[in-house]
């Protein structure tokens, strides 16, 4: 069974101004970023509960027309990290209906 996300199928990878300041003050920060957006596209999901990690599974067998994935990650002791791909398996429809969000929950 199918239970990892194609990566063709995420889109353009995107970050919020939040990421982008946390990589900024402590770029190694970006290795972890890197390290759990490699888990998602692994199939991977982080700190979901099993309703969502079935949900992802279920968008990832298509049981839910132009879906969502999630991952969620501890990124430091006080900072959380999600990472979010809208319209999953529209990439075909253009940038504007695929892409994936790596934020801060404040940002959601």
């Amino acid at each position: 069974m199918i239970t990892k996300p194609d990566p063709l199928a995420l889109g353009p990878i995107l970050y919020t101004q939040t990421v982008n300041r946390w990589v900024k003050e402590k770029p190694e920060i970006l290795y972890r970023i890197h390290d759990y957006l490699v888990q998602y596209i692994d199939g991977d999901w982080g700190d979901l509960d099993e309703d969502d990690w079935q949900a992802n599974i279920d968008t990832i067998r298509r049981k839910t027309p132009n879906g969502r994935l999630m991952g969620a990650y501890k990124l430091t002791d006080d900072k959380r990290l999600w990472i979010i791909t809208d319209g999953y398996g529209m990439q075909d429809e253009g940038v504007s209906c695929c892409y994936t969000t790596i934020l801060s929950p404040d940002d959601y």
